[in-house]
């Protein structure tokens, strides 16, 4: 149980600060990076969801608390990924 733990606080820990560095990294201009993060960002969420449902029918954790968080935090990554899909890079206009 340690174990998953540990892991699924990770995968919290690195999700959303991932993606808001995709979101900067895009707007400054590099696509290439943004993607590679924001991928990262949604194999670190897929990850915390399957992480929290194995703690919660494995080891019965707060069925109720847990489904709160998941959906907050989701809604929180959806928010950052939507600012990131959204925004287009900044690209200078040479006239």
């Amino acid at each position: 149980m340690i174990t998953i733990l540990i892991t699924h606080i990770a995968f919290a820990v690195f999700c959303i600060p991932l993606m808001l560095g995709a979101t900067l990294v895009k707007y400054l201009g590099s696509s290439k990076k943004a993607e590679s993060l924001a991928k990262y960002s949604a194999y670190s969420l897929t990850g915390l969801l399957a992480t929290g449902t194995v703690l919660v029918i494995a080891f019965n954790a707060s069925l109720v608390g847990s489904c709160f968080a998941g959906l907050v935090y989701t809604a929180f990554f959806g928010v950052s990924f939507v600012a990131y899909k959204k925004l287009q890079p900044q690209k200078v206009n040479k006239n």
